[in-house]
């Protein structure tokens, strides 16, 4: 039978499932308010047992005792939190360790009582009846700041130290810096401008219409060094230019393509130049006369390459035949085979024979030595013969003369030539691919004289074309990226837009600037921070003009002609007394500040750093005894303090209460134990709501036993839907 069967027990717990629904829905019904928050967490049927059940609520009937015992302690009615060791949250101290417990808070409570006197001496420097406290949080900062003050000097205004507090320390903080800033402007300018000009509006009106024309065309990066470069160039630019012109127009002329002129004044257009002079330049002139539209074929290279071995195999045999015989006086093949025939299987008595002398006549034409040896004649005759066939069938090969075009001339081929050529085509199709193919087909095509005057024109201008793109491209470098001459297309001879025009641009805007561009490793971008430094030097004047008026410790702190202070000592004055209020504003407790703005006693600063030095071992020496006693008890400062400030004082009283109401401390720990443990075993929410008030003591037991029931309950619900 299945353990849902109502008279079986669930799992461990020794309930049925009719027991536990029944027990669950009375308790629910008595306490009239659901209790899932509360149900055991971690728990099931498994665990809950019987004697965990009696456990749990032995357990809860010590944690009740045990609060119970604790409030009974309590200095406030109802507030555990007013016990004499709230805050301390070690639950594992034994009573052995007691002992050290008071012993380490008496060393705390020493230490305190030491500083508390401490700040009692501060009151010396306060007016009579001034509460000299000081939260613990505070007593860093007061230290520091009392360290901290300086040893005024003659300089210090005193009679500004009480108005200099606030936004009224800050403004005059603000205005220090801006004067301070203006003169570091002025310094910056000082060397390249003169005392008039940098404060002059209409001077500093040209210098803006300036940088902005230079910003039109340059990069902000670029040195005026290398503008002036270009610029010293751009007139024998301009005149090579003018120069090129007309020879562009003709090739233009003579290479004519639909659309735009390719060979233009323009950095493109003279790239264009330089890459056609160089590639009809590539190869010997006389090569360029053997063009043929053969040399553009993909069969061209195959028939070259047998042509090659062919010729190669030729060779080899005139080499071995040239010897016996004059290659260039064979008659023809007939002859040559009749004569083998007639020496054939002859004697040496052959040439005294009619026929013999007449073979010997034919034999001395082509060959070297009259003086005719029979033997070495027969024995070469068959691979002359083979010769002669060879050098036939190449004087009138078809298959190269349809491939190799006019570019093949029978066994007088010039391969190396041929081989040039195809190179040189392949190399124009590459460069002149694509949409420029048209361009490329063009040049091969070109007639001869054509190519002739290609090759003058390098000769007469490549050093200007060279020297013109040099220039250009040193222009490039300098350019900025929205500049119109830096498009590689652009006309460079325009009037309006031309090189010329913008080389004149640029002459008027740094005559200008005239001074402040004077220094050639100055860049573009620092002249134009340069001419903002002047702009936001000027019109800080006129806001320091107003600022000082408003601002008594200012008001003799002129903004000079040349930059500089009217009076340098009263330069010092702003900042000493700036200085010693920006101190006094750091010290964290305001009695004292009062007292330091009105008193202008140098010995009094000197008292209270030698104060700062003693008070600040003092409070090591409460930090390190703090320390001790917290780490054994696990110390929670803030619920010590009940929320309070833990000044000096306040921590005096708290921890002489705890001394006092030393029996109660074993009290204390049970009570945080057994919470702990309801926590530990599920139950964390159950005691954190009897702690708040939201269960009630009475009802505690009850709404435990309503929640492990109710945890079963549910357990068996789930069961059931499976």
């Amino acid at each position: 039978m299945s353990e849902l069967h109502t008279t079986f027990h669930w799992r461990a717990t020794g309930l049925s499932p009719r027991d536990i629904q029944l027990q669950a829905a009375q308790l629910q019904l008595k306490l009239r308010e659901t209790v899932d928050p509360y149900c055991p967490h971690g728990h099931n049927g498994d665990s809950l047992t019987p004697p965990m059940r009696d456990r749990l609520s032995q357990l809860l009937q010590r944690f009740l005792d045990a609060r119970k015992n604790v409030l009974s302690q309590a200095t406030l009615a109802g507030q555990i939190s007013s016990h004499p060791w709230a805050g301390v949250t070690n639950a594992t101290l034994d009573p052995a360790q007691f002992s050290a417990v008071g012993e380490r808070l008496t060393q705390w409570q020493a230490c305190l009582v030491s500083v508390s006197g401490l700040l009692g001496d501060l009151g010396r420097f306060l007016p009579a009846g001034t509460d000299a406290s000081v939260p613990m949080t505070e007593l860093g900062s007061l230290i520091e700041a009392l360290e901290q003050l300086p040893e005024p000097d003659d300089d210090v205004i005193w009679e500004y130290l009480p108005s200099l507090t606030g936004e009224r320390l800050r403004q005059s903080r603000n205005g220090l810096d801006m004067f301070l800033s203006l003169g570091a402007l002025s310094i910056r300018l000082a060397g390249r401008l003169s005392p008039w000009d940098m404060f002059d509006r209409s001077c500093l009106n040209r210098h803006q219409r300036a940088v902005t024309s230079l910003s039109k065309h340059l990069a902000v990066e670029a040195s005026l060094g290398q503008v002036r470069e270009v610029l010293m160039r751009t007139d024998s630019f301009v005149s090579d230019l003018n120069r090129l012109a007309p020879e562009l127009e003709a090739l233009n002329a003579l290479i004519r393509l639909p659309g735009e002129a390719v060979f233009t004044t323009s950095c493109n257009g003279l790239g264009e130049l330089e890459k056609l002079l160089g590639i009809i330049s590539a190869v010997p002139h006389s090569f360029l006369q053997w063009r043929d539209p053969a040399l553009l074929q993909p069969q061209f290279d195959t028939a070259l390459a047998h042509l090659r071995r062919d010729l190669d195999a030729l060779n080899q045999r005139a080499e071995t035949l040239g010897g016996l015989f004059d290659l260039n006086a064979l008659p023809s093949i007939n002859q040559l085979e009749r004569i083998r025939s007639a020496l054939e299987g002859g004697k040496s008595s052959l040439w005294l024979s009619t026929r013999g002398r007449a073979v010997r006549q034919e034999l001395i034409k082509f060959c070297h030595d009259e003086d005719l040896a029979l033997a070495p004649i027969v024995a070469a005759l068959p691979a002359l013969i083979e010769y002669a066939i060879s050098l036939k069938a190449l004087n009138d090969h078809p298959i190269y003369a349809k491939h190799l075009g006019r570019l093949y001339q029978g066994p007088d081929t010039d391969v190396h030539m041929a081989e040039t050529l195809r190179a040189w085509y392949r190399a124009v199709q590459r460069s002149y691919s694509g949409e420029r193919a048209r361009l490329g087909q063009c040049i091969v095509t070109l007639p001869d004289r054509a190519t002739l005057s290609i090759r003058k024109l390098r000769q007469q201008h490549q050093a200007t074309i060279e020297q013109a793109l040099d220039t250009y491209h040193k222009l490039h470098a300098v350019l900025a990226e929205q500049a119109p001459l830096r498009d590689n297309h652009s006309n460079l001879l325009d009037p309006a837009h031309g090189i010329a025009s913008v080389a004149r641009e640029l002459r008027q805007a740094l005559d200008a600037l005239n001074a402040l561009a004077t220094d050639d490793h100055h860049s573009i971008g620092q002249l134009i921070e340069d001419v903002k430094a002047q702009s936001r030097l000027i019109d800080g004047q006129t806001q320091w003009e107003e600022f000082r008026q408003q601002h008594a410790l200012f008001q003799g702190m002129e903004m000079e002609i040349h930059g500089s202070v009217t009076s340098e000592a009263m330069l010092r004055k702003a900042i000493a007394t700036l200085a010693l209020a920006d101190c006094i504003q750091s010290v964290p407790l305001a009695t004292l500040r009062r007292v330091l703005e009105q008193q202008s006693r140098p010995r009094l600063y000197e008292q209270l750093r030698k104060f700062a030095a003693t008070l600040k071992k003092a409070q090591r020496d409460e930090e390190a005894a703090r320390e001790t006693f917290a780490e054994l008890v696990e110390l929670d400062l803030n619920a010590w303090m009940q929320g309070r400030p833990a000044s000096p004082g306040a921590l005096r009283t708290r921890n002489q209460l705890a001394l006092q109401r030393a029996r109660h401390l074993n009290d204390w720990l049970n009570y945080i134990a057994t919470q702990q443990q309801l926590h530990s075993l599920g139950l964390g929410r159950l005691a954190d709501a009897i702690i708040e008030g939201r269960v009630s003591v009475d009802q505690a037991d009850l709404v435990l036993q309503a929640a492990v029931m109710r945890t079963l309950a549910l357990e068996l619900n789930q069961a059931k839907t499976r």
